[in-house]
């Protein structure tokens, strides 16, 4: 069965298709609902790997913002219609919330905004097109604050590829964790946090992290604390929860509501488990800050104050 996210974006595209005369006589709008000669036959390409996908799933880490919607939309032609991909996403959520599972979609030029939940007229966030490559994995994050107070960020989207540097592309099927490793990247998404640094058995693993960056995917033990500073001062430390065999996120974001006053917490997805049976790459190469520009929660994850 065809995903339905795809479906709809598939047809979304199919409407600005026929408003352009690509598409053929078969084409709908995408308000309509009905699929037509032409893009069933595309909906046939997909079921049967015709159409070429990448893997996407959503997060939301604005503070102070509502529950949120995600929609896609045609590049420059809005007005064919928007459909939603992601709905009521909470603060702190990444959808799909099941451990290393993305949702599929067609890999070409989309254009994706946030918005309130059931607002789609009032953007929070808008990226007005986005390229997604086939056999990518993406997670792609609200980051900022919607009432920025100081030298804060506004709202802003934070899009990460899961499997970056995988050649060709193949969903991460070659950068599988092996089975003794545990691998981690922290995903700075702390408006107001400062630069971060994250030490663990007395190594540091990354610093100078700023808002808005990533570091690599990096070998931990899991048995060790991570401590993660802010500004040089010791804000949060990981004290359990992490796996053999298995890649997290970990985002250093803001914990709300918080009564009396500011105080860090990391949220985490799992990005990959290990797969005997699949080839993985060899472990070299991890680890160093990237720069970027997605809930599946882990709730095992244990830090100091939980």
């Amino acid at each position: 069965m065809v995903d339905e996210t795809r479906r709809r974006v598939l047809k979304l595209f199919g409407a600005a298709g026929a408003l352009t005369g690509l598409g053929g006589a078969g084409m709908v709008t995408a308000q309509q609902g009905d699929d037509g000669d032409g893009m069933s036959g595309m909906i046939d390409d997909l079921s049967d790997g015709g159409v070429s996908t990448s893997r996407v799933r959503f997060g939301h880490f604005i503070p102070d913002g509502p529950a949120v919607d995600v929609y896609a939309f045609v590049p420059g032609m809005e007005e064919v219609g928007e459909v939603p991909i992601n709905t009521n996403l909470d603060y702190t959520a990444v959808r799909p919330n099941i451990p290393a599972e993305y949702a599929d979609v067609p890999a070409i030029g989309i254009g994706l905004k946030v918005t309130p939940a059931g607002k789609p007229d009032e953007p929070i966030v808008k990226i007005p097109e986005f390229d997604f490559e086939a056999g990518r994995n993406y997670t792609v994050l609200a980051i900022g604050e919607v009432s920025p107070e100081l030298e804060q960020p506004m709202p802003q989207a934070l899009a990460l590829v899961d499997n970056e540097g995988e050649d060709p592309p193949g969903y991460g099927r070659t950068q599988l964790p092996k089975q003794k490793q545990t691998l981690v990247r922290f995903v700075h998404a702390l408006a107001d946090g400062g630069r971060v640094t994250v030490r663990s058995g007395g190594e540091t693993l990354a610093s100078g992290v700023r808002f808005g960056e990533t570091t690599g995917y990096m070998h931990v033990d899991p048995k060790r604390p991570i401590r993660i500073y802010r500004s040089g001062e010791l804000a949060k430390v990981i004290t359990g929860g992490l796996r053999h065999g298995t890649a997290y996120s970990a985002y250093v974001a803001e914990r709300t509501p918080e009564a009396g006053g500011f105080k860090p917490k990391v949220y985490a997805t799992v990005d990959a488990v290990a797969r005997p049976h699949l080839r993985t790459a060899d472990s070299k190469g991890h680890g160093g800050n990237r720069k970027g520009n997605a809930n599946g929660k882990d709730d095992s994850q244990k830090t100091e104050d939980d």
